[in-house]
């Protein structure tokens, strides 16, 4: 049987409860909140006024992964558009605590080495 309470479904992928018991939306991205339609996981397309064609995402909100810490891989998946490699990315890194920070970065699939790179505090 399915625990419906645990069952979140809207009309923009990246935008959920915040909690199972919550009503308010998150979202990474602040602007999504508003765009979404919630829908009612018990009615069905028709009911819900969506029609052939139409995206919905459902999300199994038992099934949340625990908050981490972002890494590069998100901000690519969270880009505005699809990147291409051609595409380029810039990144800005704010530090305090540390003289250096040392990176890898490597496109997930590609089979070329990885990039090292070491930014020192001046």
């Amino acid at each position: 049987m399915f625990d419906i309470d645990s069952i979140f479904a809207s009309s923009i992928k990246d935008v959920c409860r915040g909690s199972t018991g919550s009503s308010g939306l998150v979202s990474y991205n602040n602007s999504l909140i508003s765009q979404a339609r919630i829908f009612d996981v018990l009615n069905t397309p028709r009911d819900e006024g969506l029609h052939e064609g139409d995206i919905f995402h459902i999300k199994n909100m038992n099934s949340q992964l625990e908050e981490r810490p972002k890494v590069m891989r998100d901000l690519l998946d969270e880009a505005p558009v699809s990147l291409t490699s051609q595409s380029v990315v810039e990144v800005q890194i704010q530090y305090a605590s540390v003289d250096k920070c040392n990176f890898r970065v490597q496109v997930p699939g590609h089979l070329k080495p990885a990039v090292f790179l070491e930014v020192r505090k001046n």
